[in-house]
């Protein structure tokens, strides 16, 4: 039942069943955070993974991820509140741990070529191709080579070849004496 009102994303009902399970397993755990994540409450599903793990009930492998998120976001905080100011590599950090929560506008630091790789990335191993290709033409920082071979990669595993011929091409405009590119 649980499961039923997650897919149906009424997380209200979801919980009230949660609440009154006598013994709640990793399944039930894994239901009801995955409600919130699907339903984009974040910052809950977090606190119920919190709780989860507090419970002595250890996540299965799809939940590791977000023990290492969502907890680096929990250290960025902290050095927030202890006033240090984060440089490319933590943001870089910051960008890959939440990708996923809308979130890394709040941290107010200027993206460097390296955050847009990353995000390019981020886009293609989620396969959303079209979405990385319009990010790299909305990026205020020009283009390098970097950009287009993780670009051409992505293509390359997901068989856009579409794409992959678009990428292709401005890589080999940056780069025409370089063999590597042309293989």
């Amino acid at each position: 039942m649980i499961t039923g009102y997650v897919k149906q994303r009424v997380m209200e009902y979801a919980m009230e069943l949660f609440n009154v399970v006598p013994k709640r397993d990793v399944v039930t755990w894994n239901a009801i955070i995955s409600g919130y994540v699907l339903s984009g409450v974040h910052r809950k599903a977090l606190e119920m993974y919190e709780e989860m793990t507090g419970s002595g009930k250890r996540p299965d492998e799809d939940w590791l991820l977000l023990d290492i998120w969502r907890k680096s976001i929990s250290f960025f905080e902290e050095m927030k509140k202890m006033k240090f100011r984060p440089d490319e590599i933590t943001f870089m950090g910051v960008l890959i741990a939440s990708s996923h929560t809308g979130k890394v506008d709040e941290y107010n630091v200027q993206p460097n070529i390296k955050h847009c790789g990353c995000m390019v990335d981020l886009f293609g191993c989620a396969g959303l191709l079209d979405e990385a290709f319009k990010f790299i033409y909305s990026m205020e920082i020009e283009h390098n080579t970097i950009i287009w071979r993780i670009l051409l990669a992505a293509c390359r595993i997901r068989g856009n070849v579409e794409l992959g011929r678009i990428a292709n091409e401005q890589l080999l405009k940056l780069r025409q004496d370089e063999s590597g590119d042309y293989v």
